[in-house]
């Protein structure tokens, strides 16, 4: 048994991931001239189901069942770990704009400092302390540069988040 994401190409030429799944009965016995064996899809679901629809669980062999839940706890693990990566480099922009924000006189929500405790706590519980600033005076943020963040030429400088608009 296979289970496959399905893909689809957008508009603008994008490849996306689908939110169905399907679920593909492999006969290793009946050889095509491809030389593949045949594939023959019994099922589609939706990608993010917790258990299976009563008309799959049907058709599915119990093994079949099981394959599915390891499958499904294999995805899921993946998916939350792209997801989390995904967070992680957003949040120097995400903190770049919320500088700009509270500069401008917006007020920031009442739990910000919880969550930067937060994040600040986790990156030190990793092993991420705080890098050393460098030596002499700051650099000034390029002009075009609304984001705040100064990405530097050399990789020993970290980016410096300016806080002026």
């Amino acid at each position: 048994m296979l289970f496959r994401v399905k893909r689809y190409r957008t508009s603008t030429g994008d490849t996306r991931e689908s939110s169905r799944i399907q679920c593909m009965r492999v006969y290793p016995d009946e050889i095509l001239p491809s030389g593949q064996p045949r594939r023959q899809v019994v099922a589609t679901i939706d990608r993010w189901a917790k258990t299976l629809p009563p008309q799959v669980r049907k058709i599915l062999t119990q093994d079949e069942q099981d394959l599915w839940r390891q499958w499904k706890t294999k995805h899921d693990a993946k998916h939350q770990a792209t997801m989390a990566a995904h967070a992680l480099a957003e949040v120097p922009r995400i903190l770049a704009a919320s500088a700009l924000a509270i500069n401008d006189g917006h007020t920031p929500p009442a739990d910000l400092w919880q969550a930067i405790d937060l994040i600040t706590a986790a990156l030190r519980a990793a092993g991420h302390t705080q890098p050393k600033r460098p030596r002499g005076r700051p650099r000034k943020v390029a002009e075009g540069n609304r984001s705040g963040i100064n990405h530097g030429k050399s990789s020993m400088t970290r980016p410096t988040i300016d806080l002026k608009p």
